[in-house]
């Protein structure tokens, strides 16, 4: 079974999608956060989070209890994560959606009977498992995030 994710670039940022800015970054990030990956990096395997650079060289990352790879991450994702000083302790998938697509038509991708407006990669085709990121918004839509 393929599982992919899935998501897209918004020009606005939205309450839960944007990150805050920290005064002093001398100070190293402790607790939960919850939020979409703003940045990866894969030498280094950190990432940011609501503006946080943290390390996750040593962090269990897993969706649904299935152990997964930093390679794994993709920027946009939702996560939620535990941060000691700056690194990460684990990681988890919080996609919005999971399912399967099940048709495709120009720019429109169906997944498990939503439909959305996004030009899918190449390599995503009818019968892929997606995971998808975004933000369900006052009208019932959800807005995708990257």
């Amino acid at each position: 079974m393929k599982l992919k994710a899935l998501v897209t670039v918004i020009s606005l940022a939205l309450v839960g999608c944007g990150g805050s800015d920290s005064s002093d970054s001398s100070v190293k990030k402790s607790g939960t956060l919850d939020g979409k990956i703003q940045s990866l990096n894969a030498s280094t395997q950190s990432l940011s989070l609501h503006g946080e650079q943290l390390s996750a060289a040593n962090a269990k990352i897993s969706y649904e209890g299935k152990v997964l790879q930093f390679s794994n991450l993709d920027e946009g994702m939702r996560v939620k994560l535990t941060a000691n000083n700056g690194d990460t302790n684990d990681i988890k998938l919080n996609p919005t959606l999971v399912g399967k697509v099940t048709k495709i038509d120009g720019t429109k991708v169906t997944v498990d009977g939503v439909t959305f407006e996004y030009k899918l990669d190449d390599d995503i085709e009818v019968g892929d498992w997606v995971l998808v990121t975004g933000y369900t918004q006052a009208d019932g839509s959800i807005k995708l995030c990257r």
